[in-house]
């Protein structure tokens, strides 16, 4: 298991969440603060990492970096559907047999 040292967090906070973002859609336009900010990332990435090395650089593996990546992703694409939600443009309802949130297009 390789454990890699983030030494430009401020950069590396920035790249991941714009690397989630584009994962969803290329060419992503809105504001991502709108969906996740920038100290809720470090804080995922801060709670998540190993600890600090020698430098006071947080420490992580692939395995933790793809977790946070997935966690960013996720916000943000949940955040995207309930803005949809908000602004009528899809319906959403919790499924108790999925115990989960559901969204469908509004049929007219």
């Amino acid at each position: 298991m390789e454990i890699f040292s983030i030494h430009d967090m401020d950069g590396f906070i920035k790249h991941i969440r714009n690397g989630a973002a584009q994962s969803i859609r290329e060419n992503y336009t809105d504001d991502l603060n709108d969906f996740i900010t920038l100290s809720q990332v470090q804080k995922l990435v801060m709670e998540r990492s190993m600890g600090v090395d020698e430098n006071g650089c947080h420490l992580i593996t692939e395995d933790i970096f793809d977790s946070i990546f997935e966690d960013i992703r996720s916000s943000i694409y949940q955040s995207a559907l309930a803005k949809l939600a908000a602004q009528n443009i899809i319906e959403c309802a919790w499924d108790d047999e999925s115990n989960e949130m559901v969204f469908w297009t509004k049929t007219s």
